[in-house]
């Protein structure tokens, strides 16, 4: 992963994925769930609005938080 932002809520974590093909960003739950993967920008956007979050609130988290793990 390269970065890595949570929900102003916390309930949603989404990292950006790096040397995977096809998968760009990866949503995980609060718990430490798998939720979906997007492709691209305008794919997270849209997952990210079906789960009620606005990307533009969302905040960056440096990777060694141990939120993130």
């Amino acid at each position: 992963m390269d970065r890595t932002w949570r929900s102003a809520d916390r309930r949603w974590l989404v990292d950006e994925v790096v040397d995977e093909p096809g998968v760009a960003y990866r949503v995980w739950d609060a718990g430490g769930v798998p939720v979906a993967e997007a492709a691209g920008p305008n794919e997270l956007r849209q997952l990210l609005e079906g789960l009620g979050v606005d990307q533009d609130r969302l905040v960056p988290v440096p990777v060694d938080d141990p939120w993130c793990e």
